[in-house]
């Protein structure tokens, strides 16, 4: 037998049934954990306990079993008490009790003690005939007391003794309870008193027939009548789940007595799409809705204009560029070079690889691919024009127009493109261009866009390009910093 012990976003919780004295190869199932699959060290003690028993638990999906030590259960002592069981998570620096389980032991006969009076077996017989009547009731209603037992934290001991009277005193205590005019008083009181009930249920044979009755009346009492949500965190990046909205969510439960209480365990409908949307949560047949916008860039970033270089700096795209892809560069060229600039290239020994420049040596346009070299017109870069500098394959396109058709290779780059220079021979950054970049994207072989990499400042105001494709932020690997063009209002 496992009883089940459910955290549903808690540390602490309590199993869902009694475990009985005597009993013997008993498990445990702690459900709704957040630990990694495999082996877990899980301890186990009585209340007060000097020392504890240590068991490998198994993780699997979110939930750890584990055996409980039959020693624990196999007390021989004559009464009811509390087992505490942990999850114990350690590092090289720290050892961290990260979830705990309260079981609580129920006392029986064992076999060496007598069989109950035929009085005693009767009394119990009626008692286990007057649960019966109840149990259709709460098997009916039992997924409104889940709530229920949330709002029992709420509630005071003085709101007991306005609910709770005594019907019958036997010669060992009170034997019966009853309401007094249930009617006037609140919920809470109510609940206040089941709370009682719950806790007599360990002291008492009749305690758990007086509680189970008592659990049903209050059930059939109250009934859900909406429910609200609250979503306290800021918008999301593209690509996240409903789930990540969770740890941002109030979901209330409101009752039909005027009572509310916290819901955890609710259902997320809807979809997380660029811009706004309407996300639905529902529980027990009512549903609310909220909004949450998504975006393409992280939380803090600003979208800049340009990214501009003017010394040595530069940025590694992580992209290995292959013979039949292709790119296209956003650029502001700042006005005459004397020499070789380099706005995005890679060149591994002189003759295999990518690169595109302009500037006025030798051509205004230059276009390199795989030992071809192809320079167009004689000019200075105009400061204040866009040039939008794409390669398909094997054809070069300057501003929309076809500058040149290279001849076909089968040859890749081994390794990344650098943007504001040139990758040569693997490591080395040389022919750092001063330009202004606007944008860069990638397509891979299948014509997919791989990258769309735009300038931001980040959430700490530094200059960088970020990647709306892959989510990555991508700095300087030069010396200097960027400059850079704020968008116009």
């Amino acid at each position: 037998m496992s009883v089940i012990v459910r955290f549903d976003h808690k540390r602490v919780a309590t199993a869902n049934e009694p475990l009985w004295q005597y009993d013997y190869g008993q498990t445990v199932t702690f459900a709704g954990v957040d630990i990694p699959d495999g082996a877990i060290p899980v301890h186990f003690h009585r209340e007060w306990a000097d020392s504890a028993i240590v068991v490998s638990g198994s993780a699997l999906n979110g939930n750890v079993v584990a055996q409980i030590p039959n020693q624990l259960l196999n007390t021989g002592e004559k009464l009811n008490y509390t087992l505490f069981s942990h999850i114990f998570l350690t590092t090289s620096t720290s050892g961290t009790s990260v979830y705990t389980g309260i079981l609580k032991v129920a006392y029986r006969a064992d076999q060496s003690d007598e069989e109950p009076t035929p009085a005693q077996q009767s009394a119990w017989d009626q008692a286990m005939a007057s649960l019966h009547e109840y149990q259709g009731e709460i098997n009916a209603k039992i997924a409104n007391f889940d709530s229920l037992l949330d709002r029992m934290i709420a509630a005071t001991a003085s709101d007991v003794g306005k609910v709770l009277t005594v019907k019958a005193v036997s010669s060992g205590g009170v034997s019966e309870w009853e309401f007094g005019n249930s009617s006037s008083f609140s919920f809470s009181a109510k609940i206040a008193l089941l709370e009682c009930l719950k806790h007599l249920a360990w002291n008492s044979p009749d305690g758990q027939t007086y509680y189970d009755s008592l659990e049903s009346l209050l059930i059939g009492e109250v009934e859900l009548s909406y429910i609200t949500v609250v979503y306290s965190g800021s918008t999301v990046m593209e690509g996240s789940s409903l789930d990540d909205l969770r740890p941002d969510l109030v979901v209330t439960a409101h009752y039909t007595d005027g009572g509310t209480g916290r819901i955890n365990s609710y259902n997320l409908y809807g979809n997380l799409n660029f811009g706004t949307n309407t996300i639905t949560v529902a529980y027990g047949g009512k549903t609310a809705t909220f909004s949450v916008t998504v975006t393409d860039t992280p939380s803090g970033y600003k979208k800049l204009a340009y990214l501009i270089a003017t010394g040595t700096q530069y940025i590694d795209t992580d992209i290995i560029y292959k013979n039949n892809m292709a790119y296209e560069l956003t650029v502001k060229g700042l006005g005459s070079v004397s020499s070789s600039q380099t706005y995005l290239g890679n060149i591994a020994t002189g003759s295999d690889g990518y690169q595109f420049a302009l500037n006025t040596l030798n051509g205004g346009t230059h276009f390199f691919r795989y030992g071809t070299n192809h320079y167009e017109g004689q000019f200075t870069p105009d400061p204040t024009h866009e040039y939008v500098a794409t390669m398909v394959v094997n054809v070069a396109y300057l501003d929309g127009q076809l500058l040149y058709t290279y001849p076909t290779t089968t040859e890749n780059c081994i390794d990344s493109m650098f943007l504001f220079a040139r990758r040569y021979k693997h490591t080395t950054a040389d022919q750092f261009a001063s330009c202004a970049v606007k944008e860069l994207k990638f397509w891979d072989e299948s014509h997919t866009l791989i990258a769309d990499m735009l300038p931001y400042l980040d959430k700490n105001r530094v200059p960088c390009m970020y990647d709306k494709i892959r989510k990555q932020t991508f700095y300087n690997l030069g010396t200097g910093t960027f400059s850079y063009e704020e968008e116009s209002a």
